[in-house]
């Protein structure tokens, strides 16, 4: 967005990145429409150009090169699949936020609309930049409250990849409310957390977070170091793991108070740390 209310000296003043080739812009009202080649038609909320929002999305089907609006309607020139005709009046009113985070080696998605009439469920389709959106990689029920969010844990670091929302009406027709795309951080440091709770009486809980996929083997010893309880053996994918123990040994008997070590082998590495069982 360039303010030239001063000709002479153009500004700009917000920006917004669609992730395709935007070809062409539409305004009106508070509303830019954006032919974006492959990326279809994006509707951006422009009310505040210092940070402009996605609102509305549609896939064209190949490459959105032009866009018209009269009305409540978008008139889309597309490539080879010809005109699309696009009724916008509830699209941008429905989706009010969307957004995709990479925080500890996992994709966190969240989203809200204003208007779930209708809707049966949300499908998230993940795609890596040029190759076709996947099957949905996550589908959630419509609970009616109109705030939502998941976690991607296939999502692999060092990646680009674009989460487009769909909402499925009662009768059987989708509708594509808005895409997000996101590069995946480096991928994550091998740790092994703190238990929880700790001290614990019955059963506590171990993160642990694998950089890559590889061959792991958690378990719990005494002071003596003699094995108690083997927790997990074998090849784990990568991303944030847990774990459960409930204070009980290898053949199922619950084990005396006192402090245990838990050990994580993962690849060349050993990590461990102290737990406590109260009774």
């Amino acid at each position: 967005m360039i303010d030239v209310s001063d000709p002479a000296n153009p500004n700009e003043v917000g920006f917004f990145n669609t992730g395709g080739q935007a070809s062409g812009v539409a305004v009106s009202g508070s509303y830019a429409y954006v032919a974006d080649g492959s990326g279809g038609l994006r509707v951006i909320d422009v009310s505040d150009p210092v940070n402009p929002n996605e609102v509305g999305f549609f896939d064209t089907g190949d490459e959105a090169l032009g866009v018209a609006i009269s009305g409540s309607y978008a008139y889309v020139a597309d490539d080879y699949c010809g005109l699309y005709i696009l009724d916008c009046s509830r699209a941008p009113v429905m989706l009010q936020a969307f957004d995709a985070s990479w925080m500890e080696g996992e994709v966190h998605i969240t989203w809200e609309v204003s208007d779930e009439t209708n809707v049966l469920s949300y499908n998230i389709y993940r795609a890596r930049r040029g190759e076709a959106r996947e099957f949905p990689a996550l589908s959630i029920p419509a609970t009616g409250l109109g705030r939502y969010e998941v976690t991607d844990s296939d999502a692999l670091p060092g990646e680009s990849y674009i989460y487009t929302l769909g909402a499925l009406k009662k009768d059987g027709n989708e509708m594509l409310l808005g895409t997000r795309e996101i590069k995946t951080g480096p991928p994550a440091a091998l740790t092994l957390k703190q238990n929880i709770p700790n001290p614990f009486n019955p059963v506590t809980e171990i993160e642990v977070t694998l950089p890559k996929a590889m061959r792991v083997d958690l378990s719990v010893y005494d002071m003596q170091g003699h094995l108690v309880a083997k927790l997990y053996s074998g090849i784990e994918s990568a991303g944030v793991k847990h774990y459960r123990w409930d204070g009980r040994d290898q053949s199922g008997n619950p084990v005396a108070s006192g402090v245990y070590l838990y050990c994580l082998r993962a690849g060349k590495k050993v990590l461990s740390r102290k737990m406590v069982l109260i009774r």
